[in-house]
């Protein structure tokens, strides 16, 4: 008697278990991931207002993002010795991908040894060198790399007091870019 019971309930489990297995389902799902070459940036020429007298009540040295210089006020360019130039940073990463830029709007350029006189560059920039003649332009915030790589110009007016100190001055400024 306690065989047939035994049977019939291994019986009824088998059933019970062949049933619950004939109801399941599987699929097997994808996975993938890509990872991007890493965005870098170089910073390829500096932002450089030359030479320059500061006349009796000063005024500003404009360069614009395609190089070109220009002046304010009483203020007087100088051709002699070093010249100017738009800063210019190269960008290198993912062909194609699109990132954020972001440039500090004002630059302090301190004078050099002394440190106790300023100067402020308000900023403006392009991708092109061709763009931006003034601070109305404002700063570029994102760019594409096209073929893997994007120049970023960038473009500044200084304000030059009419007490300003001769002497060389310098700072600096970091520009960020981030994939989107």
């Amino acid at each position: 008697m306690n065989i047939k019971i035994f049977t019939i309930s291994a019986i009824t489990l088998a059933a019970i278990a062949f049933t619950a297995n004939t109801q399941a389902a599987t699929a097997s799902g994808a996975a993938d991931a890509t990872v991007l070459a890493p965005i870098t940036i170089a910073a390829a020429d500096p932002l450089s207002f030359g030479k320059f007298v500061n006349g009796a009540s000063g005024g500003t040295v404009v360069v614009t993002t395609a190089g070109t210089r220009s002046a304010t006020g009483t203020v007087v360019l100088s051709t002699a010795g070093a010249g100017w130039s738009d800063g210019t940073f190269t960008v290198t990463g993912e062909t194609d991908a699109t990132f954020s830029i972001s440039i500090p709007a004002t630059v302090t350029l301190e004078e050099t040894g002394v440190g106790t006189t300023t100067m402020v560059v308000t900023t403006f920039s392009d991708l092109t060198g061709t763009t931006a003649t003034s601070t109305a332009a404002g700063n570029v915030t994102t760019g594409t790399l096209t073929a893997g790589t994007q120049t970023i110009h960038v473009g500044g007016e200084l304000a030059v007091g009419a007490t300003q100190v001769a002497a060389p001055y310098a700072g600096t400024y970091d520009v960020v870019v981030e994939y989107n």
